[in-house]
């Protein structure tokens, strides 16, 4: 696969990205006015040889009756335009003269080989593959764009609405820490939701963003998560001393309610971290434009 940073254009040798491009099933870019530009000289060059051909069996007229006295010349115009004999049945009847194969006596073409049994001339036929548009407007149109960011921006949308309460509480309370801290996740999950529409619109830096994103939201909230245990675990031996049955019942919960945000916090940036990690994903990033 070319790198994106060797996206040259093989016609001129300059680079193709972020310009309408093409690639064949070689993997070689071109410019797609470059493309265009072959195309239609390969077109005219096959016009003018069609014309060349025309022009060299044009039959040429003899005189009128009575205006040339020079019987040689009338003659040799009068045997120029009488039409020739095809040489199609030269060595047999019903035998193309190119390649030996067998014919109908009226056929025109030789079906095996392409030869016209009437002008003499083989016909040469060329297929050219079409050209793979890797563009965006002729990729392949793969789900998993929408899926990742539909579920990127529903994520942060969720996430942000629970900050909203927070941020509505620590206003409450004049508690500037929360606040602090409430908007730092806020910046987190604005982050996301940005991400997440580049995704679903298909852009790079969508995925560039996206991938950062759950690099920062997997380190900060496995040290959290970390800071929390050892707290717990340095505290629980006081806890243990004579702690009331309703008082552990309380821990308990919350405990395992720390648990479930977690893995709320975690399950999507390390699934993004993942995802966009994969070669497959990155070469198929690598032709957004």
């Amino acid at each position: 696969m070319t790198d994106a940073s060797e996206k040259l254009c093989v016609l001129c040798g300059e680079s193709c990205v972020g310009q309408p491009r093409t690639k064949d099933r070689k993997g070689q870019y071109y410019h797609q006015s470059c493309h265009d530009r072959a195309v239609r000289a390969k077109q005219e060059r096959a016009r003018q040889q069609e014309q060349a051909v025309e022009q060299a069996f044009v039959t040429v007229e003899p005189p009128a009756p009575g205006t040339d006295n020079d019987n040689l010349m009338s003659m040799l115009l009068n045997e120029a335009a009488q039409p020739t004999a095809p040489p199609s049945h030269e060595l047999g009847a019903g035998t193309c003269p190119a390649c030996g194969q067998s014919v109908e006596p009226d056929a025109v073409l030789c079906v095996n080989c392409g030869f016209n049994l009437q002008s003499g001339q083989a016909v040469h036929t060329a297929i050219a593959a079409a050209p793979i548009d890797t563009t965006a407007s002729g990729s392949r149109k793969t789900v998993w764009p929408i899926v990742v960011g539909a579920i990127s921006v529903v994520y942060a949308g969720v996430n942000l609405g629970l900050s909203g309460l927070n941020v509505l509480q620590g206003l409450s309370d004049a508690n500037v820490i929360q606040l602090v801290v409430v908007g730092f996740f806020v910046a987190l999950d604005v982050w996301l939701l940005v991400a997440g529409i580049g995704v679903l619109r298909r852009m790079p830096g969508g995925i560039a963003h996206l991938r950062l994103w759950a690099i920062v939201k997997t380190i900060l909230m496995s040290t959290c998560f970390a800071l929390i245990v050892v707290l717990f675990m340095m505290a629980k031996p006081a806890f243990d001393k004579n702690m009331p049955l309703e008082v552990a019942q309380f821990a308990g919960f919350l405990v395992g309610f720390l648990i479930v945000v977690m893995i709320w916090e975690l399950f999507w940036p390390v699934f993004c971290f993942v995802w966009t990690g994969r070669t497959k994903i990155q070469e198929e990033v690598s032709d957004w434009p």
